[in-house]
């Protein structure tokens, strides 16, 4: 072989090898840009939900809890079924339900029978995508929802 032509097929050869990694480079960065914009989403709808939830929950308006617990079903409704970084369809299952539980303890709060069973309907109804089967009573979601709500403080506490 020339050493002509060698010196051609060693540029090529580079040239090759160089656009490949380039491709390969930009391929990686597309799929973690894609990932990080995939998890940012998850955390908003996880953390900014949740916390106004907590927020409204506690600052004892219904009309602005109740707005912000059908926002977050929404949410989490229009997440499934897709790829997901934390969401899975489990978690995204289970915040589904105890939501609904929610919504129904709120109705309930308020004595408005048709809200309340409407909710726990639906609650008991997807439950069986959170947790078995026989765990989907409307008194065990109930007494998870009000163990959960309760939070720290008020759970008595053990000593050595």
């Amino acid at each position: 072989m020339r050493p002509r032509t060698r010196t051609i097929l060693l540029v090529l050869s580079h040239a090759v090898a160089i656009l490949g990694g380039a491709i390969l480079g930009a391929w990686f960065s597309f799929n973690t840009v894609k990932a990080s914009r995939t998890l940012t989403g998850e955390v908003v709808i996880a953390e900014l939900w949740g916390a106004r939830a907590f927020a409204d929950r506690l600052m004892g308006d219904p009309v602005a809890y109740r707005t912000t617990l059908l926002g977050y079903l929404a949410a989490l409704s229009a997440q499934r079924g897709g790829a997901h970084v934390i969401l899975t369809d489990h978690s995204l299952a289970v915040d589904i339900v105890l939501t609904e539980t929610r919504l129904a303890l709120l109705a309930e709060s308020q004595a408005d029978a048709g809200e309340t069973r409407k909710y726990f309907q639906q609650a008991v109804a997807d439950c069986g995508h959170a947790w078995k089967k026989g765990e989907c009573t409307e008194q065990h979601l109930r007494d998870i929802v009000l163990r959960l709500d309760r939070g720290p403080a008020q759970t008595p506490s053990r000593q050595p």
